[in-house]
């Protein structure tokens, strides 16, 4: 057996896999692995070798099983000193400044206007032990200078503290468990002038951001001198920082010239402008791994155009470092074995460098088990060096199954492995091996057949075109081999990443809902361009030499100028909601065919170099036909979104402190009603930041409805113009196919325009709304309740509000309408009982007043507000009035999403809390209405 490790891999894999159904004890595998023992020897002592190898395989399935059900030894979670146990404990109010006293475990980073660490808390009030990593945001003055903080500096300050959380949807990013895997349990805020207490250590005694010195240095800290953490990483850190620095000359000495326009624009509709990404930050972060630098757009249009492992330190900046430090090694005369030993030592340095991070541990450690061959074995089989690194990683960590970069990296390198590198060996591999040596003939005596062939067939070409122009033979075959080698060198990478780009479709519509075909183009000139980019800027950080700096410079302005180009001209993204499970695992079954289809051509006697039989590339094309005809499935998503025929559902997702609201209609036809958004409160004067606001629309709003395989929207509607409402409608405008937007009849140009234009680029349909219209859609009717005509001065109460009636039922949505035209509404006599309401304003003050809610008598209340919010929503005294109305009142802060859904005559509520409680019962509170 060539390749030993990928079967026990691929039980173990599958193993872990089903525990997520059903654990298993270690009696029970202890049991099991003793019959399956006996099994394996009295199928030896048969000698049937087929039931003896499924015993072994059953043994690692086994195996796997157990290690994703057995608890994790000193899991941190576990930790009664855990900063979220204590502040649990202690029921300690978090709008109030807390006291932090701990050590910076990475040094902080310059976001522009505000710098960014994590601290290792050691005590929080005055004296409280505690443990867990901290996220802490430094706000600063314009004219204050970045904070400077040594890696294990003891500090102390005060903070506005607050507890990781997830947006509490179907489908949403696991933020909390991504944190918490990094050791970090929450997050903090320091307002700007709120100084900062570090030792007397390195001159920062007293060390202040704005403001005045509150006293001496910190006192308790665990460590002689104030500091906390490893003297090692200590060293690592020091090297960061130096490395940090070097970049900094890098940018002041040979500023960008990217020359591409100006930096700021809009990528849809007419209003597009190019834009030009800063080479130094793409530089930045191919070689530190540091993208704080780079913009939304520059990230979107990476992500867009299928590159965006340009920008992530992992296997394909390894491998090209390896290459050129073996290559440069072998020119310097250094035998084979020590070439690769000190390629291994300076590639674990550079991955400590960059903060040895998972993706860059699993590249180095697999380009190190491939290069430490080398020196045991004549023969290296990549595949099996792949599965062994996997296997090994699984065994440490069996959660790193489910995690999309360890999926997207291993499976990335095994497609290289298993099928390109055959698939290339039998096409292009015979022409390149051709073209050394051209005209030495005895070369052709030790050459398989097929090279043999091509040879004398590019020597009879070659040869008349020597003899009419009487030059030597080397000059003619010079040009014509070198373009030759150039097009079979386009032809692999094309063939390769056309392969990678397919096989890694999977994870990368299940993780990320994006598939993008331009990938392919694009990489054929980035790749190049990062041979140059890579060893050459790490040559420059080395040397500070700045003719180096100017060249990786250009070279990762020409990688941004190409991504740019891609995603303006070549936009063939596609966003996909996850597939169903039987066709991902049809579809990765249909990979593992065509490795093993390849792998059997590959070992057919005397093939190296040769097409295979006529039987084995009859298997090869049926299951490469298979894998396209389940990826373009894939792709395409031809299932039904996820509705309950017959019935009105509104669903209230949490988008923190905003709106968003989903609409199914009986007919199956959907609605998005806002977008949710976060609002940036910097003024035009501020200093420039490196921190956006996350997008709702696309990190929330969208992969809720790509859980329930909705790709079109029948409406999109825009309560009004604030920030919390709007921010996310363009990414759902650009996302999915959306029939008509719906926008009130107050325009706010400086607002609307960017949406207007955008929905005119994608076909979309505007729609002006105002009181007294009326639509049917999916079996239900639509009235709309305003904005008024003329508009309100409020722009709150020019909010839409809509009245959707199905049955017997009707539902309210009121948008952010204050009581000004909460008592026009009641004064109009057209208000009438409603068995849902969705409460204006996230709960204000000055709405839900209580002749409003006489009017309307909701059954239930339903409050979208962020938790812990600045404005104090929903506000108590909101609470009391609507309990007095005998609301039933639900806040997405509290309950997450709230569905509520009806058959014109029962109501159906749920909620994602509910959904996630342990032993809650199945289904839906099902409330029978008496109206």
């Amino acid at each position: 057996m060539k390749q030993p490790l990928v079967a026990p891999l691929t039980a173990l894999a599958a193993g872990i896999w089903a525990a997520r159904f059903a654990t298993i004890t270690l009696s029970e595998t202890l049991f099991s692995v003793s019959l399956l023992a006996a099994l394996a020897l009295a199928a030896l002592r048969l000698r049937v070798c087929g039931a003896g190898f499924a015993a072994c395989l059953s043994g690692f399935f086994l195996a796997g099983a157990l290690l994703a059900s057995l608890p994790r030894p000193g899991d941190p979670l576990d930790d009664p000193a855990l900063i979220t146990k204590v502040l649990d404990r202690e029921q300690a109010d978090l709008r109030d400044p807390i006291r932090l006293r701990g050590w910076v475990r990475e040094p902080p980073v310059d976001l522009g206007d505000s710098d960014r660490f994590v601290l290792e808390v050691e005590s929080i009030f005055r004296d409280t032990p505690v443990r867990g990593g901290v996220r802490v945001t430094v706000n600063r003055f314009a004219d204050a200078p970045p904070l400077r903080l040594d890696y294990g500096q003891g500090v102390e300050f005060l903070a506005r503290l607050r507890l990781l959380r997830n947006f509490q949807n179907p489908g949403s990013f696991d933020f909390v468990g991504y944190q918490n895997r990094r050791g970090v349990f929450a997050s903090a805020t320091v307002r700007a002038g709120v100084p900062i207490l570090a030792p007397d250590a390195h001159g920062l005694e007293g060390h202040i951001v704005g403001g005045s010195a509150l006293g001496g240095p910190v006192v308790g800290s665990p460590v002689v001198g104030g500091y906390g953490g490893s003297r090692w990483e200590s060293v690592v850190w020091r090297a960061r920082l130096w490395a940090r620095e070097r970049f900094a000359w890098i940018e002041t000495c040979c500023p960008s010239r990217d020359g591409r326009g100006p930096t700021t624009g809009q990528r849809d509709g007419a209003a597009e402008q190019t834009r030009s990404a800063p080479a130094a930050g793409i530089l930045r972060a191919m070689l530190l791994g540091e993208r704080e630098s780079l913009d939304r757009q520059t990230t979107t249009d990476f992500q867009r155009t299928g590159a965006y492992h340009v920008l992530v330190i992992s296997g394909l900046h390894i491998g090209l470092l390896a290459f050129v430090l073996l290559r440069v090694l072998r020119l310097l005369w250094v035998p084979r074995g020590l070439a690769a030993a000190l390629t291994v030592v300076l590639l674990a340095f550079y991955a400590l460098l960059v903060g040895a991070g998972t993706p860059v541990l699993r590249a180095a450690w697999m380009l190190a088990a491939y290069l430490v061959t080398t020196l045991v074995y004549r023969q290296r089989r990549a595949l099996n060096v792949i599965a062994a690194t996997a296997f090994f990683f699984l065994v440490a960590d069996p959660d790193l199954l489910f995690d999309a970069g360890f999926q997207l990296s291993f499976l990335a390198v095994a497609l290289i492995a298993g099928v390109a590198v055959p698939l290339l060996d039998t096409t292009t591999e015979p022409l390149r091996m051709a073209l050394r040596d051209i005209w030495n003939t005895d070369r052709d005596l030790h050459c398989v057949p097929v090279v043999a062939g091509h040879r004398v067939a590019i020597r009879t070409w070659l040869e008349p075109l020597a003899v009419l122009t009487g030059l030597r033979r080397t000059w003619i075959s010079f040009p014509v081999t070198a373009g030759m080698r150039g097009l079979v060198w386009a032809a692999e990478m094309a063939v390769v990443s056309l392969i990678i780009q397919a096989g890694l479709a999977l994870p990368l519509v299940f993780h990320f809902q994006r598939f993008s075909g331009s990938g392919v183009s694009a990489n054929l000139a980035i790749v190049p361009l990062l041979f140059v980019a890579v060893p050459v800027g790490l040559a420059a950080l080395l040397t500070a030499w700045a003719p180096l700096a100017q060249i990786a410079l250009w070279a990762a302005g020409a990688i941004s100028a190409v991504v740019e180009w891609h995603a303006s001209h070549l936009p063939l993204e596609i966003r996909v909601p996850p597939p169903p499970v039987w066709l991902a695992v049809c579809f990765g079954l249909s990979l593992v065919l065509v490795v093993f289809s390849l792998a059997a051509g590959a070992s057919t006697p005397g093939s190296s170099g040769a097409p295979p039989s006529g039987a084995v590339r009859r298997g090869q094309l049926l299951a490469a036909a298979v894998s396209v005809a389940l990826l373009f499935l894939l792709v395409w998503h031809p299932f039904p979104p996820d509705l309950t025929a017959g019935r009105m559902e509104l669903s209230i997702l949490d988008v923190g402190q905003g709106d968003s609201l989903f609409v199914a209609f009986p007919g199956g036809q959907t609605m998005i009603v806002d977008g949710g958004g976060q609002p940036d409160f910097r003024d035009p004067g501020d200093p420039p930041t490196r921190r956006q606001p996350i997008d709702i629309g696309e990190l929330v709003v969208s992969p809720y409805l790509w859980s329930r395989s909705v790709k079109r929207l029948d409406v999109v509607a825009v309560t009004h113009a604030d920030e919390d409402h709007l921010g996310g409608i363009p990414a759902l405008l650009r996302n999915f196919d959306v029939g008509e937007l719906w926008l009130g009849e107050a325009t706010f140009a400086a607002e609307y325009g960017g949406i207007v234009n955008l929905a005119r680029a994608r076909g979309t349909s505007l729609r002006r709304i105002h009181e007294g219209q009326s639509e049917a859609l999916g079996g239900a009717q639509i009235e709309i309740l305003g904005p008024s005509l003329p508009p309100a001065e409020r722009r709150n109460d020019q909010s839409l509000v809509l009245r959707l009636r199905f049955g017997q039922q009707n539902f309210l949505l009121t948008g952010d309408i204050e009581q000004g035209r909460e008592d026009s509404l009641a004064a109009s006599g057209r208000l009438s009982p409603s068995s849902f309401l969705k409460v204006a304003h996230h709960g204000s003050r000055s709405s839900s007043q209580p002749e409003f809610l006489r009017r309307v008598r909701p059954l239930f209340a339903i409050i979208s507000a962020g938790p812990d919010n600045f404005y104090g929503h929903p506000h108590p005294a909101v609470i009391q009035r609507l309990v007095e109305a005998r609301a039933t009142v639900l806040r997405t802060d509290e309950e997450g999403l709230i569905s509520v859904a009806t058959d014109g005559r029962r109501l159906f509520v749920d909620t994602f809390r509910r959904r996630s409680l342990r032993g809650a019962p199945a289904g839906e509170l099902a409330v029978a209405s008496g109206r």
